[in-house]
């Protein structure tokens, strides 16, 4: 039986015209800029991604503490750092701190552990979050300062600042943010601790409250 071979050209017109639509289709595909939707998507979620889990900059942090209006999102700006500083702590309470550790001022002249209950609260955070790298009773280790001079009066660190390093941390120095595990009552504390091992008022070692000398 001889077969018989139809030549491209005796094609009906419908069927060449469905075909070059489907050619020139896969052209314009094949001839876009490389992955550029795949690359768009991913850089939108590693922004997202950076976004979440980078801390702000110290300087948009103090701002924040400082009083400027916060940003009420975060954004992928500045490389990639987040820029949202809506979480911060007022600062009274640390302010205030020496003057709430006035009432034990008499007994703290004599027994060197006596603390306030705020203060005690500061030292277990301290032992749990800080005394890695601050040392044992915030006299300073391999990694980090002596924040007993750090927060006196010829150290650097105001309240201000000593809220937006705690809460965005300072990467650069290896300092990680603490604002997903510390609320604002924890800083406090942890700057009360710190203000009384700064001032020479509590010595080293285990400190105790007026109702609990344990």
């Amino acid at each position: 039986m001889r077969h018989r071979v139809q030549h491209p050209g005796s094609r009906p017109a419908i069927v060449r015209a469905m075909v070059a639509g489907v050619s020139i289709a896969v052209l314009a595909l094949a001839c876009q800029p490389g992955g550029a939707t795949t690359h768009a998507d991913s850089s939108a979620s590693a922004a997202a991604s950076s976004s979440a889990t980078s801390p702000a900059p110290a300087s948009a942090a103090h701002a924040a503490v400082a009083g400027a209006a916060p940003s009420s999102t975060s954004s992928a700006a500045n490389d990639g750092v987040a820029t949202d500083t809506t979480k911060t702590c007022p600062l009274a309470p640390l302010t205030d701190a020496v003057t709430h550790a006035s009432s034990i001022a008499t007994q703290a002249k004599t027994d060197h552990l006596l603390v306030t209950d705020q203060e005690y609260g500061g030292w277990k955070m301290f032992h749990v979050y800080c005394y890695r790298c601050h040392g044992f009773d915030a006299i300073g280790g391999t990694f980090a300062p002596d924040l007993r001079h750090s927060v006196s009066a010829q150290g650097s660190v105001t309240p201000a600042v000593f809220v937006s390093t705690v809460l965005y941390g300072r990467l650069d120095k290896g300092m990680p943010s603490w604002r997903v595990l510390l609320d604002c009552d924890n800083v406090t504390d942890i700057w009360a601790y710190l203000e009384a091992r700064s001032n020479g008022r509590l010595a080293a070692g285990r400190p105790h409250t007026a109702g609990n000398r344990s």
